[in-house]
């Protein structure tokens, strides 16, 4: 046998003894290669803002003079800032009990009505919120007018609100439902007011920025 055949060999020997004896370590002592799980302070801790902070001031749907959502909701459909702003006020305020996203109401506002509260179809649907009166008028209370904002925008929440639950949380089917497109397959107006409802929440972030003036960070070239 030649010295270049007998290395290999030589090679296989010790790596099957180094093998055994692995084994035989971890059999005779094996909590020494059990994985330890990470301690607390490696992870990184939850962000805690608290209720009376004076340094933490985030308003998540708050609104101001110099919101660019309602801004340029004004300028494209030619509704007076303070008249956006009470929809919106009144959609946040009309949500909350039904745990609706409100961009997705303003969004289903803007596709039936162009925030026109007067609004009225060729099929008899009136206010923000294209509601039909000879269909829901037991939604109504006595002297209420659909072309009067709160009672059209909480007409038209209850009503979304029952679809959703008759579709069981399905809201592209519950959107489709409330435009009586429901045979639809490409549900193409839900799709509409949902592709509305994230542009609407872009431009609402922006305002967020713009209002609690985010300082940049102070870059430096020095070494």
């Amino acid at each position: 046998m030649t010295a270049k055949t007998s290395l290999p060999i030589v090679v296989c020997c010790l790596i099957f003894i180094t093998s055994v004896l692995c084994v035989k370590e971890y059999a005779n002592n094996p909590s020494v290669y059990e994985l330890s799980p990470p301690s607390a302070q490696a992870l990184p801790q939850p962000l805690v803002l608290e209720e009376n902070d004076p340094n933490v001031n985030v308003v998540v749907l708050g609104t101001s003079l110099h919101d660019p959502m309602l801004s340029q909701l004004s300028e494209e459909y030619g509704v007076q800032h303070k008249e956006l702003s009470n929809i919106w006020n009144v959609v946040v305020e009309e949500t909350q009990e039904y745990s609706i996203d409100p961009f997705l109401m303003m969004a289903l506002i803007q596709e039936e009505s162009s925030y026109d509260k007067t609004a009225r179809s060729r099929v008899g649907a009136l206010g923000l919120t294209q509601v039909m009166p000879k269909v829901h008028h037991a939604r109504l209370n006595r002297g209420e007018a659909l072309t009067d904002v709160r009672v059209s925008v909480r007409v038209g929440v209850e009503v979304l609100h029952e679809y959703i639950q008759i579709e069981k949380g399905n809201i592209p089917r519950a959107l489709q439902r409330y435009n009586g497109s429901l045979k639809d397959k490409k549900q193409r107006y839900a799709r509409h007011i949902l592709y509305e409802k994230s542009k609407l929440e872009t431009l609402h972030i922006q305002s967020l920025l713009a209002q609690h003036h985010f300082e940049k960070p102070q870059l430096s070239l020095k070494a």
